[in-house]
């Protein structure tokens, strides 16, 4: 999981500069060209010889399912909250409670099993006391 952590967004880097970091909104086609990453990532690490879960992993991490395994759903959620709580060309950083509340409702839209969500507000909450 830590390798698949490190590597997820590599597909990033193959997805025009000029969409990664426009100011505004994502046309459609856009959107569907950024989409590509994790498959685009999963087909690199898939040809410099990457096996198993850590494939798994990087290709499945923007496919939401609360019947996802375990592993799979805490990198997307870490990585929902990375891209929440950091400041990006086309939005501001969230503050905890508005990141949290999206995953919430994310939850709710069944795409994550609640006690993974329960226990990052846990942990965000004690580290506000």
């Amino acid at each position: 999981m830590q390798k698949a952590a490190l590597l997820h967004d590599l597909g990033k880097a193959y997805i025009p500069e000029q969409i990664i970091n426009k100011a505004g909104k994502l046309t459609p086609e856009e959107r569907q060209i950024v989409d590509e990453h994790a498959r685009i990532g999963y087909e690199i690490l898939k040809a410099l010889g990457f096996k198993g879960k850590i494939l798994e992993l990087v290709k499945m991490h923007h496919t939401y399912s609360n019947i996802n395994p375990p592993t799979t759903q805490i990198l997307q959620i870490a990585d929902i909250w990375s891209a929440l709580k950091e400041k990006r060309s086309y939005k501001k950083a969230f503050d905890d409670d508005i990141a949290l509340e999206i995953l919430l409702q994310k939850m709710q839209n069944g795409d994550f099993d609640k006690k993974y969500i329960e226990l990052l507000e846990k942990i965000i909450r004690s580290e506000g006391k």
